[in-house]
């Protein structure tokens, strides 16, 4: 007996993969057991200046914020790494960046929307 097919559907892949990020943001406290305010309070406080010391560097700040939010959380009992500190903040970047800090917020222009031009070589030259 053969097997038919009984419905299909064509789906946009840009607003599935939405929905799939949308989806795994909204489970990660039933994935590890921490509200997403609890990480994103100790991504807030893993870029402040401290009581002594310069301010942190934000040359390296999204894997510096990573890294240490994990360990607080850690440290707190969770049990979580910084790769999965680092999805939440794109997930974050991407979808809320309300609530990020600034320095973590998507800064490629490209992720904004911003179209930049670009000229080929012999353009460049003919125009000289």
């Amino acid at each position: 007996m053969r097997k038919r097919l009984k419905s299909w559907t064509i789906e946009h892949c840009a607003k599935r993969q939405e929905r799939c990020e949308l989806a795994e943001l909204k489970g990660f406290e039933e994935q590890f057991g921490i509200p997403l305010e609890t990480v994103i309070t100790q991504l807030h406080a893993a870029l402040a200046k401290k009581r002594t010391g310069p301010p942190p560097s934000l040359e390296n700040a999204s894997f510096t914020a990573d890294t240490k939010a994990a360990r607080a959380l850690r440290v707190a009992g969770f049990k979580i790494q910084s790769n999965h500190v680092r999805r939440v903040r794109e997930l974050l970047a991407k979808h809320q960046p309300d609530q990020l800090p600034a320095a973590l917020r998507l800064t490629n222009p490209l992720a904004a929307g911003v179209v930049v031009p670009f000229t080929k070589p012999s353009q460049a030259n003919d125009d000289a």
